[in-house]
């Protein structure tokens, strides 16, 4: 595994027999930085086979056309409700949802004021025809990437959320799991949650079938334990009201 560390987001590079798995890209923003780091890892854009998509969230989509530009033939894995909202070029609030606790709430507000260029959107994204769109559970990408990775579906941060398991039992989770900003309180918790019965049921499925290790897009890798401990540690009725202007 190879990891590429962009201005929020991580991004994973698995290998497979022929090129790469890519778990998420970053902003927009972060085009120069993610092909000058791809380079520095000794990869060509053309050796990317798969872009796995966690979610359709800006920091994780924002790069798609950009990859697709470089490498047409890269077939993007994504969920069947990801594919709808990626059309609409931006980070639906369709679902509501909150901030994971009010301590989040302030700082989100605040780092909003700072930074207006914070827009929740990305350049849209219509799947192609060579594309996989999913919609099971448990399903096994085997047979197309010649690897024994598992796609779990994990909503509760998105509910279009996806995690891909591998054969050692590591989870690359997108935003199902963060392991920053833990001084606000987040006990291992995004800074967003869509519903927080879902994404406690995500936890409880990862730990139910047996993952070590989570690694998250934003953080650094979180032991199992850390989940088992912080389970249902934040409540809804807690949580800090979103608003977005």
């Amino acid at each position: 595994m190879k990891y590429i560390k962009l201005s929020k987001t991580n991004c994973y590079l698995l290998a497979l027999s022929e090129g790469y798995l890519l778990v998420d890209t970053g902003y927009e923003a972060d085009k120069d930085r993610f092909f000058k780091l791809l380079k520095s890892n000794n990869i060509k854009p053309q050796e990317i086979r798969f872009l796995f998509l966690t979610h359709h969230h800006d920091d994780h989509s924002g790069l798609l056309n950009d990859l697709i530009e470089q490498n047409p033939e890269i077939r993007i894995i994504l969920s069947k409700e990801a594919s709808n909202f990626l059309t609409k070029g931006v980070n639906t609030l369709d679902f509501g949802g909150a901030w994971c606790n009010k301590s989040m709430k302030k700082a989100a507000e605040f780092y909003h004021k700072i930074n207006r260029k914070w827009s929740l959107s990305f350049p849209p994204y219509f799947v192609r025809e060579n594309d996989i769109v999913l919609s099971e559970d448990n399903f096994s990408l085997g047979q197309i990437t010649g690897r024994k990775l598992i796609v779990l579906k994990s909503p509760g941060h998105s509910t279009d959320a996806i995690s891909l398991l591998d054969e050692d039992m590591n989870l690359f989770c997108g935003d199902s799991a963060a392991n920053y900003l833990r001084i606000l309180g987040t006990c291992y918790a995004p800074p967003f949650i869509t519903d927080f019965e879902q994404f406690y049921s995500s936890w409880q499925k990862f730990i139910d079938m047996g993952v070590k290790t989570l690694y998250p897009s934003h953080g650094k890798p979180i032991d199992i334990a850390k989940i088992k401990k912080n389970i249902y540690k934040l409540k809804s009725e807690c949580s800090g009201e979103f608003k977005w202007d």
